[in-house]
């Protein structure tokens, strides 16, 4: 049918009662006059033309429906739909898949995506192929992917999440729990009293406090080692400091977040202790005791780990001509230890997880 039929038709052929009706239009041209015109004002080219009950309208136009050669298809038996062929509508093979699940999970490159955006580029750990690309502005070499609060991304320098401890105050007590031979504790000074002495497990009272995950531990103490004037030569004092969940007990025990929990298992490097070792003499009476151990806050609140000197030994001699010869019993002191008194203290620890 033309342009030109239709518009001589009688103005009441097509009515209510027609609409719907559908018709070929193969010669669009003519149809300037007739009793039917205003019917016939949207025919401007061939093709099919409905009747909406007042005018013809085409059917289908370009960009009423997708006439390119590819194909999206309704897969019901695997809640999704997928994008079924390619732009020259060739069927897609495996690793090129596009597909949408009931879910709202998207699924590039794989036919059942488990996440909201799930992409499989088909690499292999011998030849990898980059899946993402993200380019916002904030991209540059080495920059890491982060969030804020809402999860909104960001590409950003690589952070160190350092933590820093707090330091007994200078001149503050010091708590003896476990003590032995020949050991006391005078405010802020541990004195030991006989030849041969021992420290055990004294609390010091410096804390850091760390959140969930694992972090590594470093403490630096200076041992401040007090002679008296008796004694002459080589005089030492060796400790041991870890970290301790507790602040009052009848034996201080190691926090569990440390890896290892048995006093018999020192390692040194990722241990549970810090070793060190502070000799005096008649002009040196200094040491500084550094180490690192790793703890693992398993929980979901932030933790307060107390440095400790868990074990101590010291002895002093006289050294004359090659031989060693013990001394007297007399009293040395350890002064300051773990405080704030001493600028070289601290405990810090990084986040390595």
């Amino acid at each position: 049918m033309t342009k030109t039929e239709l518009a001589n038709k009688a103005a009441s052929t097509y009515g209510n009662a027609q609409i719907g009706a559908l018709v070929y239009v193969y010669d669009a041209t003519g149809g300037t006059s007739g009793l039917s015109l205003s019917q016939v004002a949207q025919i401007t080219t061939t093709g099919y033309y409905t009747f909406n009950g007042t005018v013809w309208i085409k059917l289908l136009n370009s960009t009423d429906a997708d006439t390119t050669n590819d194909a999206w298809v309704n897969n019901s038996t695997n809640t999704r739909v997928e994008l079924g062929t390619t732009s020259n509508g060739v069927t897609r093979v495996a690793g090129t898949e596009v597909v949408a699940t009931d879910a709202g999970n998207l699924g590039l490159g794989i036919v059942a995506p488990t996440t909201k955006l799930h992409v499989v580029s088909g690499g292999t750990t011998t030849t990898p192929l980059s899946a993402v690309t993200i380019n916002d502005g904030t991209q540059a070499l080495n920059r890491v992917l982060t969030s804020d609060n809402n999860g909104v991304a960001k590409w950003s320098e690589v952070t160190v999440s350092k933590v820093r401890g707090v330091m007994r105050p200078a001149n503050s007590a010091i708590q003896l729990i476990g003590g032995g031979a020949g050991v006391t504790t005078n405010n802020n000074t541990i004195s030991l009293t006989t030849t041969v002495a021992t420290i055990d497990k004294i609390h010091l009272g410096s804390y850091i406090d760390l959140d969930p995950g694992k972090w590594e531990v470093e403490a630096n103490v200076l041992v401040n080692l007090g002679l008296p004037a008796s004694v002459a030569g080589l005089n030492y004092v060796f400790n041991k400091f870890t970290f301790t969940e507790e602040t009052t007990a009848v034996v201080v025990n190691q926090s569990g977040d440390l890896p290892l929990t048995s006093e018999s298992g020192w390692l040194i490097g990722g241990s549970t202790v810090i070793f060190g070792g502070s000799s005096g003499s008649t002009d040196a009476f200094y040491a500084v005791v550094n180490g690192k151990v790793f703890i693992t806050n398993t929980s979901t609140a932030k933790k307060r780990y107390y440095l400790t000197l868990w074990q101590g030994s010291r002895k002093y001699s006289n050294y004359s001509n090659g031989s060693t010869t013990q001394a007297a019993s007399a009293t040395i002191s350890i002064t300051g230890l773990g405080s704030s008194a001493n600028g070289e203290n601290y405990i810090t620890a990084q986040k390595i997880n």
